[in-house]
């Protein structure tokens, strides 16, 4: 059933059409090679070249937004507007005009872009369809990725010297408390500082395997230091249910831009457009 008919119409000056290309300039009038270029053949040029895409566009935005008015769609300038500055969130406020003049796109054009775009979201995403079953197949690809890798709090005593060093494994080797602004939880292979920053602290983090292991003292660019591993977090599993809303929305923006795609299509099918372009 014909829904909308919407007829778009292009008209340039006669004289335009019927002068062709450039002509020689009349006498006395200067010119390019002896040739002129009036308005009316560059306006030709440009319809030919960006009339149609432009004009898909604005239709398309006219049948969204004459769908979201059958369903009882609406959106406030506001929320409009508060989409156009989180896409722009990383742009600096006195320079996002600018930004979207790079787009070609005046702020007024942003905002019936971004109007139609979370309009068809509205009307597609309650038609896509997320199953427990496509959750749970996600879930099992990533599960690996979900595990919270194995940790251990670390009790690095630093020294000024060896032999304090020395003293000190002794007394933490016989269970002397640690210092709780020098424990530290850290991940196997160790903390991206122990990684890069000093390889014998690494090496000797890496060679605790018990709770109550301790170092001998290790010669570090900073000074001595002694480490006692205070216990081990084994590998932790993170549940379906911890992830499966993120899961969720993983699918569903996998899937929209297909199915928007489909439901445009439709709807530009069911409108009887006409585009009268000039030849």
């Amino acid at each position: 059933m014909v829904r909308w008919l919407l007829i778009i119409m292009l008209c340039v000056g006669g004289a335009a059409w019927a002068q062709g290309e450039a002509q020689p300039p009349p006498a006395g009038e200067a010119g390019y090679g002896g040739f002129r270029v009036t308005p009316d053949q560059l306006l030709r040029r440009l319809i030919a070249r960006h009339a149609r895409p432009v004009l898909e566009e604005l239709i398309m935005q006219r049948l969204v937004a004459q769908e979201a008015a059958k369903r009882g769609i609406s959106l406030s300038d506001d929320t409009i507007d508060q989409e156009i500055i989180r896409r722009l969130q990383f742009v600096p406020a006195n320079q996002r005009l600018a930004f979207l003049a790079g787009q070609h796109l005046t702020l007024d054009a942003a905002r019936r872009q971004v109007r139609a775009e979370l309009t068809t979201r509205l009307i597609v995403d309650p038609t896509i369809e997320i199953t427990e079953e496509d959750i749970r197949k996600v879930y099992e690809q990533q599960k690996q990725s979900l595990i919270t890798p194995e940790q251990r709090l670390v009790y690095d005593a630093a020294f000024d010297d060896e032999d304090s060093a020395q003293i000190a494994r002794a007394e933490m080797r016989d269970g002397a408390p640690a210092d709780p602004q020098r424990v530290r939880l850290m991940q196997r292979p160790g903390p991206e500082e122990l990684a890069t920053a000093d390889p014998v602290l690494r090496a000797a983090f890496l060679d605790l395997v018990q709770a109550g292991d301790v170092s001998q003292p290790i010669r570090a660019e900073n000074g001595w230091h002694v480490l006692r591993l205070e216990g081990v977090l084994p590998p932790k599993e993170v549940g379906i249910d911890a992830v499966r809303a993120g899961i969720a929305e993983q699918i569903m923006n996998a899937r929209r831009p297909a199915k928007q795609a489909e439901w445009l299509e439709n709807l530009r099918r069911e409108a009887q457009v006409q585009i009268m372009l000039p030849e």
